[in-house]
């Protein structure tokens, strides 16, 4: 038996076991991305690779009872062919003539009142709403893992989380400071009538804060989350990343600064200790377990102000844009 075949037997034997969902999970989907929504993701989210062997940068697993299927798109056909173990696994050509969909698959081959489980925390607040449509359509039903199932499968042996030095992006180059940036994402909470708002793009934060990293091969990212409020803002990051001049920099601008691992909970805190009236804003592509914290009432889903804010460059901005295409040759 080979170790694509080992794995999906496990991996089968969990979904069946009830520990981590009370019902038996007749199918399970495991996406690329991290938490962040990163399609280059660090090697400790490589989840779909570890179980696959498939390397590519997009793809998606569904596993069930009998069959593991990978859905990946034109630029990684030849490469799935090559690494997928065919005893086990059939390629899924994405966008191919005749080739379903994930959710139209699982709605026409599944049986009803099948149980469909992926970690929320690998799926955004859109795609969340989308394939929960789909699958009720069909008398199925998406439900969120919240133990990731490869995880377990990993044990020890899943790498950490990266551990390289998070830097400082001056100000001559990014050509705003910290605050004046707060002040512009707090004017457009006000303009949206929220008193907070979840970011969760590394890039946003990184613009955001002035600061870069190398969490992710070839991006200048590193893994963050932030909740800005009218009155105060949170950086979650591993805090061992940060030289003491740059804690002492982004606590002089009154940022408060928390371990990267704190969010979840730092967030259930903030929600249940504040206002009920208080409204939190998330972005669409928030990822869904970000939506299951917040109380109905209290979210409000709105496109990503830093997002919108990042992509008007200021003139500092520009130069550097142009700047980075001039040939030194």
């Amino acid at each position: 038996m080979s170790s694509s075949s080992i794995l999906l037997n496990n991996l089968r034997q969990l979904m069946k076991s009830k520990k981590y969902y009370n019902e038996v999970i007749h199918a399970y989907i495991v996406p690329t991305t991290d938490p962040h929504r990163n399609e280059y993701v660090a090697d400790r989210y490589k989840r779909r690779e570890f179980l696959s062997n498939f390397t590519g940068s997009n793809g998606t697993a569904l596993i069930t009872d009998k069959e593991a299927l990978l859905w990946t798109d034109g630029r990684y056909f030849a490469q799935a062919e090559n690494q997928l173990d065919p005893t086990c696994w059939k390629l899924m050509r994405d966008g191919t003539k005749d080739v379903l969909s994930i959710t139209n698959w699982i709605s026409r081959n599944l049986e009803k009142n099948s149980f469909v489980g992926c970690d929320p925390e690998l799926v955004s607040i859109n795609e969340w709403k989308e394939w929960k449509e789909t699958l009720e359509q069909s008398d199925k039903q998406l439900v969120p893992v919240h133990v990731n199932l490869i995880d377990i499968l990993w044990d020890n042996q899943r790498p950490n989380l990266p551990d390289k030095p998070i830097w400082k992006h001056d100000i001559q180059y990014s050509g705003a400071s910290i605050s004046e940036k707060l002040s512009k994402v707090r004017s457009k909470m006000r303009e949206y009538n929220v008193d907070h708002i979840i970011i969760h793009r590394t890039d946003d934060i990184a613009w955001l804060f002035n600061l870069r990293g190398g969490d992710i091969p070839y991006n200048p990212v590193f893994l963050s989350y932030s909740i800005v409020s009218i009155d105060s803002v949170k950086l979650f990051v591993d805090l061992n990343k940060l030289s003491n001049s740059i804690k002492k920099d982004l606590e002089d601008d009154n940022v408060n600064l928390y371990q990267y691992d704190l969010f979840h909970q730092q967030l259930k805190i903030d929600v249940h200790s504040k206002d009920s009236s208080d409204k939190y804003c998330a972005s669409p592509s928030c990822n869904y377990a970000i939506q299951t914290i917040i109380p109905k009432k209290q979210l409000v889903i709105q496109d990503d102000i830093v997002y919108e804010l990042k992509a008007v460059k200021n003139n500092c901005e520009i130069q550097g844009m142009k700047q980075a295409h001039v040939s030194f040759i």
